[in-house]
């Protein structure tokens, strides 16, 4: 009997009976998982991992030896970002979904993703070409991501550098034009939300979440670097604003506006586990306010 290949799901999990944890099962259990193991693989996600010991070094272990990974990048979570970005590093299979209006970051936009609606229908529609999908991946011969295509440029800048030193200036002046552009992309994209904010959308109702937090571990400046690297991050793919204020010595506030209640909610249970610091307050209400 042929031994199954290992298939391992990247998926945001957020707390029980959540509607970022439903949805995730009911993707998982529904389309991902039957159609995983009707094609030969045994599956494996990070929050039903049943074996003792760090789950952190379990679920890296299984980002980077399974055979094939699949990614949910619904939501945009830091956590999956960064798993994404250890599976590329290996340059193995890996199938990317999402929901529909989900903006992927500049890095993902160009890599193949099969977009999907979070409804009965969506359902029957992903279930049409998973498969199809998934046996590709598994044929590729050479595996192409952004990190080994950086690697790749940078291996030909030597070599160019090496064998026509005059070239190598060229195409340096063209890497470097091309950061500059890109830079300007960003920066633009966040304008446009700060923009929204003070004149487009003013009197709008938007969504305002309050958390108070405790420091727990780093400086104030460590914890707040690491709130605006998240922050930042859903700024630049949707319409958030927010402050950070300190409170007392050891704790701060963090005020969270959005004009989309669910990017609040998601953004909101992000911040709920962290090395840097705690989430006090038990009650994260949603709330209507009228912007000025």
């Amino acid at each position: 009997m042929e031994e199954k290949k290992e298939a391992f799901i990247i998926t945001p999990i957020g707390p029980d009976d959540s509607s970022i944890r439903r949805a995730a099962d009911g993707l998982i259990d529904s389309v991902i998982a039957p159609i995983l193991e009707e094609i030969g693989f045994e599956v494996e996600v990070a929050h039903r991992m049943t074996t003792t010991g760090s789950i952190t070094k379990q679920v890296i272990s299984a980002i980077v030896n399974s055979e094939l990974v699949v990614a949910n990048l619904t939501g945009l979570n830091p956590n999956v970002m960064y798993e994404v970005a250890i599976r590329h590093a290996t340059r193995k299979p890996l199938v990317q979904l999402c929901e529909h209006d989900t903006k992927l970051p500049f890095d993902l936009i160009e890599e193949r993703t099969i977009m999907y609606k979070n409804d009965m229908a969506g359902v029957v529609e992903v279930q049409k070409n998973f498969g199809e999908i998934v046996k590709a991946a598994m044929k590729d011969q050479v595996v192409d991501n952004p990190i080994y295509r950086a690697i790749q440029d940078d291996m030909i800048l030597k070599e160019v550098k090496a064998n026509d030193p005059k070239q190598y200036q060229v195409l340096r002046k063209i890497e470097e034009l091309e950061e500059k552009i890109n830079v300007n992309i960003k920066n633009d994209r966040i304008n446009e939300r700060n923009h929204s904010y003070n004149s487009l959308h003013k009197g709008n109702k938007i969504y305002r979440g309050e958390l108070l937090c405790e420091y727990k571990k780093g400086t104030h400046t460590d914890c707040k670097r690491s709130l605006k690297r998240i922050f930042n991050t859903y700024s630049m793919d949707y319409d958030i604003k927010f402050i950070i204020k300190d409170v007392e010595s050891n704790k701060f506030k963090v005020i969270i506006d959005s004009y989309d209640s669910n990017t609040l909610i998601i953004l909101m249970k992000e911040l709920e586990d962290k090395e840097e610091f705690t989430v006090l307050n038990d009650d994260m209400r949603v709330v209507n306010i009228q912007y000025k």
